[in-house]
């Protein structure tokens, strides 16, 4: 069955004056699109079947629906569609000049600066990324589906004490060192159910009613660039520090240095959390959703325990997994 456009199904309206029309979805499990729950905007960048970079559209939700849905007008042939959500004023898109630009040389930079000398950041924004190519037919109008993907990490820490717990002097916050601040336009990795190879282009696939569709979804590919990013945290009722640091993706080679300090005094020696990671079992590099959460325990001699946080872990600590430093 070939899905039509309203504008074709309506006599009375005028003929469609766009070629392609591509849907926006984030989903768990591909039947319920819940992307207007996360998304503000879409920021979409077309390439030719050269890689180089054809259109801009930035795409809001629809009124009536919430959707959201690019509908552009493209000359027939074959093209990819790389698109950003949530990019504001943090990031910034570098080296973009239509009809120039090859794929392969676009990145999107973090750009939140609180020092630039030592390249310290405040948080990221929550972006993700879609990735897709598709075709256009020389008549009609086609239809694709752009699944999106989580392009940040959000790490939320719980510091807590054995003993000794320092007083709370209101000026805690928290660093997280040798992280990265770039993203390439091409994805690292394409993603078909549970199944993850090697990045390559997906098969064509141009109406959302084939019953071969698969649910298509590409991991963003992580720069090399190292930064730090700084976060003011507080202390509770329980006397524990909490903070959330909003970054780009972890991936298996990072190697996220944490510290607590209270104004210019350290609380704790810096702890290499790749180890954390590593402990966990977390496949950094290819898993889908990067939200975390974390109790760093400081008790004697120095020792440093870290576990991921349960429900009632905000007040009690947790007990499951994790590493000692």
């Amino acid at each position: 069955m070939i899905l039509l456009a309203s504008c074709e199904l309506q006599p009375d309206l005028p003929i469609c004056d766009y070629s392609i029309q591509l849907e926006y979805w984030l989903s768990e499990s591909a039947q319920k699109n819940e992307l207007h729950q996360y998304v503000k905007a879409i920021d979409e960048y077309i390439f030719d079947e050269y890689g180089i970079l054809f259109q801009i559209n930035r795409v809001e939700s629809r009124a009536y629906n919430k959707n959201f849905v690019s509908e552009v007008d493209l000359p027939a042939g074959k093209y990819s569609v790389v698109s950003w959500a949530n990019v504001s004023a943090s990031s910034k898109a570098v080296g973009v000049e239509v009809g120039k630009t090859h794929i392969n040389d676009l990145m999107l930079n973090l750009n939140n600066p609180v020092n630039t000398t030592y390249n310290i950041h405040e948080h990221s924004e929550r972006l993700y990324q879609g990735y897709r190519t598709f075709s256009v037919r020389e008549h009609g109008v086609s239809q694709v589906r752009v699944y999106m993907s989580h392009a940040h990490c959000i790490l939320e820490v719980i510091v807590k004490w054995t003993n000794n717990t320092p007083p709370d002097t209101e000026n805690f916050y928290m660093t997280l060192r040798d992280v990265k601040d770039t993203y390439a336009f091409t994805p690292a990795y394409k993603v078909f159910g549970n199944t993850i190879n090697g990045f390559e282009y997906a098969e064509e696939q141009h109406l959302i009613t084939d019953k071969e569709r698969r649910y298509y979804l590409t991991v963003p590919n992580v720069g090399s660039r190292d930064i730090s990013h700084v976060q003011q945290a507080k202390m509770d009722i329980t006397r524990n520090v909490s903070g959330r640091f909003s970054c780009y993706r972890l991936s298996n080679n990072t190697h996220p240095l944490f510290r607590l300090y209270a104004g210019d005094t350290p609380l704790m020696r810096e702890i290499d959390l790749h180890k954390y990671f590593q402990n966990m079992g977390i496949e950094l590099d290819t898993n889908l959703k990067q939200e975390f959460a974390i109790i760093i325990e400081i008790g004697e001699n120095d020792v440093i325990r870290v576990t991921p946080v349960v429900i009632s872990d905000w007040n009690n600590g947790g007990e499951i997994g994790g590493g000692t430093f």
